[in-house]
């Protein structure tokens, strides 16, 4: 099981982080949980119908309060499925140890990789001016 998003590369090495990891154990429970749970086919449908004015309301200049009711009803699906955190080992033993020390060290690569990448950019940057 992944914790933090993946590193990765796009186009011309623009640095990506991946979300998949996390994603599909979501999109599987979503798609049970609709076959068994009236609300959540609900939910979806709502988010759909905000999501619909939010896109009206950009044409709008953005007036309206829709993006924030989107993202509001969003996160209630998602905590209401169990996906909105992650709950880490807290038993005193290695497995704990071991999850607590893999997420550091892939925090301290995530982070190593975005801070030279911030530097290439900036150094890209400080050459065209």
């Amino acid at each position: 099981m992944t914790y933090l998003p993946t590193l990765g590369s796009g186009v011309g090495g623009v640095l990506t982080l991946g979300h998949t990891g996390e994603l599909v154990p979501f999109l599987l429970d979503l798609a049970e949980r609709l076959d068994d749970d009236e609300a959540v086919g609900e939910a979806l449908a709502e988010i759909a119908d905000l999501r619909d004015r939010v896109r009206r309301e950009c044409d709008l200049d953005d007036l309206g309060h829709a993006e924030r009711a989107l993202d509001d009803r969003a996160v209630r699906l998602i905590e209401s499925l169990g996906h909105g955190v992650t709950t880490l080992d807290s038993r005193q033993g290695v497995h704990a140890i071991q999850q607590a020390r893999r997420i550091a060290a892939e925090a301290h690569r995530i982070a190593e990789v975005a801070t030279a990448y911030a530097d290439r950019l900036a150094a890209g940057a400080h050459r065209a001016a």
